[in-house]
């Protein structure tokens, strides 16, 4: 597993912790909470967007990848026994495929703005 910091990736956004309950999963709500927040990332000038997930979130992994993720191993690091995976959305790559709609950023919390 790689060493280097996700913190290493210059002028990045980075999604930790989404999670969605699982009596709510299927409904495409992890897809929107990430699509909100590429849609951020891109008004605010970033060039990419990371994230980490692991073999044990397979849905997430594959809604990751149909959004235009990529591995990113130069990330990947070992917490305890669990191999977690880095991946790379390359905005410059993807163009404007998502937005955030001015009525949804507006009523995003502080924590989103920046």
């Amino acid at each position: 597993m790689a060493d280097r910091a996700a913190s290493s990736i210059s002028n990045a956004a980075g999604i930790r912790y989404l999670a969605v309950k699982p009596e709510r999963r299927g409904a495409g709500i992890g897809r929107s909470a990430t699509a909100y927040c590429i849609g951020r990332a891109r008004e605010l000038g970033k060039s990419a967007v990371i994230l980490h997930t692991t073999r044990t979130m397979p849905t997430a992994w594959a809604t990751y990848e149909r959004m235009g993720f990529q591995r990113c191993a130069e990330i990947d690091f070992q917490q305890g026994p669990l191999k977690v995976f880095g991946l790379r959305l390359d905005l410059a790559a993807t163009g404007p495929l998502f937005t955030v709609a001015p009525a949804i950023r507006d009523a995003a919390s502080p924590e989103l703005s920046e």
